[in-house]
């Protein structure tokens, strides 16, 4: 939760605002105005809308502010937003420092949480635990904060949500609550399947929106204090961050809920009103200053809250939730407001410190959630800037209809026979994540000529993913990573292996059959099954050596197969007999697939049954 801290802002002329009880009066000296918005570095982020521009500026920032930590916790909530910036950013440009630095400090933290466990600041960090641990296959990165929110839901508080009573930050009792915890438990529902965490979320996020939403104004007070403490010139007290965290903590729920949960149109409903009332509160220098509805309490801008304010924005356009020739605008001015910001080395200034109302700060001013915040807005206006450049996109649509996630699962579309074009640069691009990802065109029949079109995703439980064909060589090809490889062994008798990230297989040959000295004499269907350090390649290197019943430090064959089953074998049943058939006789390459060195699929004939069999076809 932000604390709210007292005192003066530097200025070039010592030119003051004094203080109120309830913020800034009007300047004692008008003259001091213009000096107020100045003063900061020259730019060092362009607003162009072009994608290598944006992609540039998004690494400036981001690595600026991970040289630059703060003394605090790296758990703290603060450092938790920016770790959502940065998780999008990584998730987008994957070749970027985005992921590497989360598993970084996700690893030296071991991936925990702080302490306060029913707090919600304390659960910011599992936006990007989760996002790590769906997106590395790292159960580990979801096992602590998953604990905690069970705990939470097994004993939950009963706390009123009136702000100082005691309890109420057990609950989501202030506005800055809906962006840190209710996005996790969504994204743990993603994971698990389980949508007891979905309806919890639903119900302390309908109560506190019941309660600090000013239907007639369209905004959230930031805590129930402000029901009755005004603006300087008497109006509302509606603050630009807490918003702020509102409206952008709305994409991160509703891209991980289910399309047909029933209360998904509550929270469309919400982004659409939130985004009508903020886009009047914008200023003329294409911010959102702290006081929404009095903008010379004080007269600056503060992009904490402008960039939240306009990652909710510019994502509920890219949904078609929001009119883009309305809002379009309103995020250019916001975007060039935001990248004036930012100095030279990355820094971004004009952000108001840990607060929880409107206050002071400068251009020098920089927070590690300011850039979180330019994290989301920029990663989602490349992704903007990305389809519009190609009108003539086709987009392929996925559903996963099962209530469980469905990680590295293959999409295959067909390619139409007439499509030509230089296939060097066609492209696939994740519109989720705003990213290309690796793809393959594949003759599946063997008629010559490419039939299929492969990709590959992680699908959350119940969710509706958009890919684009694209056909621009500009953007930058997905490095295939060698997930999985194959290859026959003649060297070592004509055993046949295969391997992915996590294990490693192989089956017997007809040179494995012959009597000894040719052969071992061993005939087998069996499958023997290799344990393997995950994500090292072994088969190579076991061949290599010639010495795998040992662990030399990424694995061994620990399974004695034989003429027995191994992990599975092929056998017909007749009179309630399993009758195995010999060792593999022929294989034959169709091809290979996505995330694989060729050849991955293949077409092997077995060699003869060990005992005569007759197939009977029944009806039914």
């Amino acid at each position: 939760m932000e604390k709210f801290r007292r005192g003066f802002f530097r200025i070039n002329q010592m030119r003051f605002f004094p203080f109120t009880k309830n913020g800034w009066r009007k300047p004692l000296l008008l003259v001091a105005l213009p000096l107020l918005s100045t003063g900061n570095p020259a730019s060092g982020a362009s607003a162009d809308w072009n994608e290598k521009t944006i992609r540039d500026n998004l690494r400036l920032v981001a690595k600026w502010q991970a040289e630059h930590p703060k003394k605090r916790s790296p758990l703290h909530w603060a450092c938790g937003a920016f770790y959502s910036g940065l998780a999008q950013y990584g998730l987008a440009v994957p070749e970027g420092p985005g992921l590497p630095l989360l598993r970084k400090v996700g690893e030296g933290q071991q991936w925990k949480t702080l302490k306060r466990h029913y707090h919600a600041d304390d659960h910011a960090v599992g936006h990007a635990w989760m996002e790590m641990a769906m997106e590395d296959g790292n159960p580990a990165a979801a096992e602590k904060i998953r604990a905690v929110l069970d705990g939470v839901m097994n004993r939950p508080s009963s706390a009123s949500l009136q702000f100082g009573t005691p309890g109420c930050q057990d609950r989501w009792s202030w506005s800055d609550a809906l962006f840190m915890s209710p996005p996790v438990f969504v994204k743990l529902a993603a994971y698990t399947g389980n949508t007891r965490y979905l309806e919890f979320m639903d119900r302390e996020y309908k109560l506190t929106c019941g309660y600090l939403f000013d239907r007639k104004e369209g905004l959230f007070f930031r805590d129930s204090r402000y029901f009755t403490i005004p603006a300087a010139n008497g109006k509302k007290m509606f603050w630009s961050r807490g918003n702020g965290w509102v409206i952008a903590g709305l994409p991160l729920i509703l891209q991980d809920m289910p399309a047909d949960w029933p209360s998904r149109p509550f929270y469309v409903d919400l982004l659409k009103r939130l985004a009508a009332a903020l886009k009047k509160c914008q200023s003329p220098d294409g911010s959102w200053h702290a006081s929404l509805l009095d903008p010379e309490e004080p007269p600056l801008k503060e992009m904490s809250g402008t960039l939240f304010i306009m990652y909710g924005m510019l994502w509920g356009v890219n949904q078609g939730y929001l009119d883009a020739d309305e809002y379009l605008p309103v995020i250019r001015r916001a975007w060039k407001a935001a990248c004036d910001s930012v100095n030279a080395e990355g820094a971004l200034g004009w952000v108001q410190p840990i607060a929880d109302k409107p206050g002071h700060y400068s251009g020098e001013d920089t927070e590690a959630y300011g850039a979180g915040a330019y994290l989301m807005a920029g990663t989602e206006l490349r992704k903007y800037v990305i389809g519009r450049s190609h009108p003539q996109k086709k987009t392929v649509t996925v559903t996963n209809p099962l209530n469980t996630f469905r990680p590295g699962e293959t999409v295959s579309v067909p390619w139409p026979s007439g499509v030509s074009g230089n296939t060097a640069a066609l492209r696939v691009f994740d519109v989720r994540h705003g990213r290309v990802i690796p793809h393959q065109l594949a003759d599946t029949d063997e008629d010559g000529r490419k039939d299929t079109l492969f990709f590959q995703g992680n699908f959350r439980p119940g969710t509706v993913r958009d890919f684009w064909i694209l056909n621009d060589s500009s953007l930058k090809a997905a490095p295939s990573a060698d997930v999985c490889f194959s290859r026959a062994v003649p060297e070592r008798l004509d055993d046949f292996a295969w391997e992915n990230d996590v294990t490693a297989h192989r089956i017997y040959g007809p040179a494995v059959a012959r009597p000894a000295p040719a052969g071992e004499g061993l005939v087998s269907s069996g499958t023997d099954v290799w344990s393997k350090y995950p994500g090292v390649p072994v088969i190579n290197e076991f061949y290599k050596k010639g010495d795998y019943h040992r662990d030399h430090g990424s694995g061994l064959d620990m399974y004695n197969v034989g003429p027995g089953r191994g992990c599975g074998g092929i056998a017909a049943f007749r009179d309630g007999k399993p009758h195995v058939s010999g060792n593999w006789s022929s294989a034959r390459t169709l091809y290979s697939t996505v995330r694989s060195r060729p050849p991955l699929k293949w077409v092997m004939r077995r060699g003869t049954w060990a005992a005569a069999y007759a197939w009977r076809r029944r009806g039914g």
